[in-house]
């Protein structure tokens, strides 16, 4: 029961650090393709961030154990 109960407390910061993570990610790639191969118009990135953005969190919701 504690091994359980350890793993769902421990759930909620691990998805809060991979989220952080894969947005840390897109934005370094994205960036990388907007200066350096001119292949990705900054408009479309940020339109692409923003809904990124607003599925986040709706997608980390799926995976918690609050169900």
């Amino acid at each position: 029961m504690n091994q359980m109960l350890y793993k769902r407390e421990l759930s909620s910061p691990v998805s809060e650090v991979m989220g952080t993570l894969v947005m840390l990610a897109i934005i370094t790639y994205g960036s990388y393709l907007i200066i350096n191969y001119k292949e990705l118009e900054p408009e479309v990135f940020i339109t692409y961030i923003t809904l990124f953005y607003q599925i986040i969190n709706p997608a980390k919701s799926l995976f918690s154990s609050d169900l």
